[in-house]
């Protein structure tokens, strides 16, 4: 191990039987994303110009379609590379007929094409399971440009499947025949400024559709007499969402909600083809979507990523609009940004009932998709453990669970043949935790800090420690937090000592002993921040580095619950250390310098360098690990 040499030769023996076994793909980079809409198991959803369809029950890629409607099976939506001018058209717009047949996108070049959809055979021929979608095909396809129809930014068929609508930039709405692409009718001026919003009116769905704008504007557009008309203004700002409800204690009225950006909810009544303003809340929350689920309950959700139960009371008897009240029921928060829209996942909710709940599909501005099931009983929202895992900007650390018991207290709802599965413990550039199962990919957010999660770390009992910017430390058992220490500083680094102790390196330089929330020792060795802690096998040594270029060793006192620090060494001075790692076998520990030297250190009587390793090129080497080989 002396020459450069012997380090390759010895490096190409440990890992030549290396195999990636599973791999975990970005699925969801935050665009929209659309569910199923008979109900299958499977999502679309619109990733860097590219439309992916994923597995909701395993978040597995199936396949990707580019702009032009062919297959591709690109490792991830992230990872397309465009080659020249004529692969630069991407996906502006996208949407699904109401049999799941046919895939709509309109691309910047100012393309339509019509796709089918075909599923997998043993999928297609049996009733009960899910359809499985193999691939599309393209059916049709039109230059829009040639219709006098630019810059598509909303697309909607109609429940028939015979009409296609298409929302312009310009704020126009343009009507084609779904078959041919000819244009039947060209609503103009419809907006001021572009269409955000199209839905079917469902009270006409063969009649009637309904356009917003970014001009704060609602009009309803008839197919019949090709008029629109300009709903009463009731909002100030863009509208983000509307939906339709039929009210059981007000004789079945008819009525359709909107919620606008920091604005209020406008209720309108319909009857005689027109809509009415019935009554308009103003609200203390920012929704920024909505959806009816059942009778008359609703769900919102808000820009700090909370999902708001409501249900619209009728306070008199059924006349004047003023007794409608919105009656809050419950509030989950299930992340710390905006939630983008709420979807139900089995279409219309006429049939829902307790034996067969509504469930809603939710999807966030961090790049994560939600599903839940609602209890129509009491308006009780039970979320899943499990989310579709977005995009992870960067992972910073992560930890294996103890594969005994799986995750401690959240295996509740787990069968036999799933309790062996290993679950990883992720720190990405989010607030929130994520626990992934090795298996199947399924992942939990565990929410609640509030800013970036620095570093993770587990105990033998399963306990998960995780530290954040939010200068808080926070101790889990499954998905529930069980304790919160909070810090005068940023902690920076974790790990374990005992099943409930751990030893947390915080950005002033200190260390601090945590018995869950309780601190019950803290040391100052270090003059700068601390970048990463070591726990020998027996638990009776620390080893901490820092960006003071400095080692300290530590003894721990099980008894007195306090680190005594045996020596302290330096490199290099003023060298950042990245990393320290004890070894399991001998009584050495080796640092990762910012210089790309790797140092391996005697421990006992006091610390002494017995090997530099010096790196090839002068670029810092940020982690290391000792292998038992044979």
């Amino acid at each position: 191990q002396n020459s450069y040499t012997s380090q390759r030769v010895m490096q190409t023996l440990l890992c030549k039987d290396l195999v990636v076994q599973r791999q975990h793909r970005c699925s969801y980079t935050g665009g929209t994303a659309l569910h199923s809409r008979l109900g299958n198991d499977w999502i679309v959803c619109l990733n860097n110009g590219e439309l992916t369809f994923v597995w909701s029950k395993t978040a597995e890629i199936l396949f990707n379609v580019n702009a032009f409607g062919d297959c591709v099976q690109t490792l991830s939506p992230l990872s397309k590379t465009i080659r020249n001018q004529h692969q630069m058209d991407e996906i502006a717009n996208f949407c699904l007929s109401s049999d799941d047949e046919r895939l709509i996108i309109a691309t910047r070049h100012n393309f339509v094409r019509v796709l089918r959809i075909v599923y997998a055979k043993e999928s297609a021929e049996s009733s009960s399971s899910s359809k499985v979608p193999n691939r599309v095909i393209l059916h049709k396809e039109w230059k829009t440009s040639e219709r006098q129809v630019i810059g598509i930014c909303r697309l909607l068929m109609n429940d028939a499947n015979t009409l296609l609508f298409c929302g312009t930039v310009s704020g126009s709405i343009v009507c084609l025949d779904a078959e041919y692409g000819r244009v039947v009718h060209k609503f103009s001026d419809v907006h001021m400024l572009p269409v955000t919003l199209l839905r079917v009116n469902r009270f006409q769905p063969t009649h009637q559709i309904l356009s917003c704008g970014s001009d704060s504007s609602i009009q309803c557009l008839d197919l019949r007499n090709k008029k629109m008309t300009r709903l009463p203004q009731t909002h100030q700002s863009s509208v983000t969402d509307i939906d339709f409800m039929t009210h059981p204690s007000r004789r079945q009225q008819q009525l359709m909600l909107s919620i606008a950006i920091n604005d209020c909810v406008a209720i309108y009544q319909f009857g005689a083809g027109v809509f009415k303003t019935l009554r308009i809340i103003d609200t203390k929350y920012s929704f920024t979507a909505m959806r009816v689920v059942s009778d008359a309950w609703l769900v919102f959700g808000d820009e700090n990523g909370t999902l708001h139960v409501n249900k619209l009371r009728d306070t008199g008897s059924g006349g004047a609009g003023n007794k409608l009240k919105l009656t809050q029921v419950a509030t989950q928060q299930i992340c710390n940004t905006m939630i983008k829209s709420v979807a139900l996942v089995d279409g219309p909710a006429t049939a829902a009932n307790e034996s067969n709940p509504p469930r809603l599909m939710v999807t966030t501005d961090d790049c994560n998709v939600h599903f839940g099931n609602f209890a129509v009983a009491d308006g009780a929202l039970t979320m899943d453990a499990s989310v579709i895992v977005g995009y992870n900007d960067e992972i910073l650390d992560m930890a294996l669970m103890p594969s005994s018991n799986n995750g401690g207290g959240d295996n509740n709802d787990q069968t036999d043949s799933d309790s062996e599965q290993q679950r990883v413990v992720l720190a990405s550039n989010s607030c929130n935790v994520k626990l992934v199962d090795v298996g199947t990919f399924k992942c939990s957010l565990l929410v609640g800090h509030t800013d970036v999660v620095m570093s993770v770390a587990v105990s033998d009992c399963s306990l998960i420690a995780s530290c954040s910017k939010d200068k808080s430390v926070r101790f889990w058992r499954g998905r529930e937090c069980v304790a919160v220490h909070a810090c005068m500083c940023a902690p920076h680094c974790l790990a374990f000592i005992s099943d409930t102790l751990f030893v947390c390196g915080m950005h002033d330089g200190s260390l601090k002993l945590l018995q869950l929330a309780k601190c019950v020792h803290t040391n100052a060795s270090h003059a700068s921040q601390v970048n990463h802690i070591d726990v020998s096998g027996n638990r009776k040594y620390v080893v901490s580095c820092a960006n003071d270029g400095k080692l300290c060793l530590f003894t721990f006192s099980s008894e007195e619950q306090q680190l005594t620090l045996v020596d302290s060494s330096m490199y290099k001075q003023s060298e950042v250390i990245w990393t320290v790692r004890f070894s399991a076998h001998d009584k050495v520990l080796a640092s990762a310098h910012d210089n790309g030297d790797i140092c391996v250190w005697r421990m006992l009587p006091s610390l002494q360098t017995m090997k530099v390793l010096q790196a090839p090129a002068n670029s810092p080497t940020l982690d290391l690990l000792f292998v038992n080989y044979s």
